[in-house]
């Protein structure tokens, strides 16, 4: 992804001193899969999807403005990074909380996530997930335009072995019902998945112990010693 440098007092992750060597922390990487993947959606569909796609996609985006967060703000919300990238380097036990404001935060300022602007916005954080606005290109499309979900998805982290997880519990249209199905297929895209077997992520997912939601927070905990073997 591409972008400028928001600003010399919060740094693009990649650019501060001493800076690990996988690309940022966790939450960051985190976001960059799940709504960057989304950027722009190539999914392989049948005949019965492609149908489908015409009554729960658009053929123009909507614009999802992020407000432009103080640099108070932004400073918060980088020292928080920076926690859970130290834990992680020293295998250290830490739990770091992060609300909507401070994911829209990071959507609206960190360089490496520039391919999001006006493509995502975090509304809200409940028991039901991370419920995620979303306005996202289709291409490809089989006897098809491009075509855009304006929809608002709810997910939810999971950590597995060695791997973090962000399942969709659910995909809302304005006034169109969702086919199970296509939720089904869409939450097994590779792009809502981060495992070890990526070198640059592999010293972070090690060390995750717990990422889940509680109340209005998203909560990633770090401390787990890599098993044996």
């Amino acid at each position: 992804m591409s972008g400028q440098k928001i600003s010399q007092a919060s740094p693009s992750l990649n650019e501060q001193e001493g800076a690990s060597p996988f690309p940022g922390c966790i939450i960051v990487m985190v976001t960059m899969m799940v709504f960057g993947g989304l950027a722009v959606l190539y999914i392989g569909v049948g005949y019965w999807m492609n149908n489908e796609l015409d009554s729960i996609t658009k053929p123009e985006p909507v614009v999802l403005s992020v407000a432009k967060p103080s640099q108070q703000r932004i400073d918060a919300v980088y020292k928080k990074l920076d926690q859970l990238k130290q834990a992680a380097e020293k295998k250290q036990m830490v739990r770091i909380s992060f609300n909507a404001e401070d994911l829209n935060t990071l959507i609206a300022t960190e360089a490496l996530l520039s391919d999001l602007k006006d493509k995502a916005k975090i509304n809200k954080i409940n028991s039901q997930g991370i419920q995620t606005e979303v306005s996202q290109q289709f291409r490809n499309l089989p006897f098809r335009p491009n075509r855009f979900l304006n929809a608002t998805i709810a997910f939810v982290p999971v950590v597995l072995k060695d791997s973090l997880v962000f399942e969709i519990h659910d995909v809302r249209v304005p006034d169109v019902e969702v086919p199970q199905g296509f939720i089904e297929g869409y939450s097994k895209q590779d792009f809502f998945k981060l495992d070890s077997k990526n070198d640059s992520l592999k010293p972070v997912l090690l060390q995750l112990r717990r990422a889940y939601l509680e109340g209005a927070h998203v909560i990633i905990e770090t401390g787990r010693e890599p098993a044996d073997g």
